[in-house]
């Protein structure tokens, strides 16, 4: 469906889906080993598992709030679209994303 390379880091974002379907997909993330280090030793070294994409950002969100989701990262609007970040409760890093479709890149 989509094929993304971020410029500064040379990362590479690729969503698949079944043919005809524009509600499920699969992301999948190749990073530059370089990257990861200066992440993992500047932040909490999470690197996220998992994304769940929404059609409605704000809507999602606030309805995993009220249901005690826990968020680690809180939302913040990027050239791709809007991100959040939480653990589910065996410890998986989500994102909640909401793609904009607007960008070939991911600067977050």
């Amino acid at each position: 469906m989509e094929d993304y390379i971020q410029a500064d880091t040379e990362n590479r974002w690729v969503i698949i889906s079944p043919p005809n379907s524009e509600q499920i997909g699969i992301v999948l993330v190749k990073k530059k080993k370089i990257y990861l280090e200066k992440r993992n030793n500047a932040g909490n070294g999470q690197n996220t598992c998992l994304c769940l994409d929404t059609l409605d950002f704000w809507e999602d969100y606030n309805r995993m709030l009220l249901a005690e989701i826990e968020f680690v990262k809180s939302p913040q609007y990027c050239d791709f679209g809007i991100v959040a970040s939480f653990n589910d409760l065996d410890g998986n890093y989500w994102n909640l994303l909401q793609n904009n479709n607007n960008d070939s890149t991911i600067n977050c």
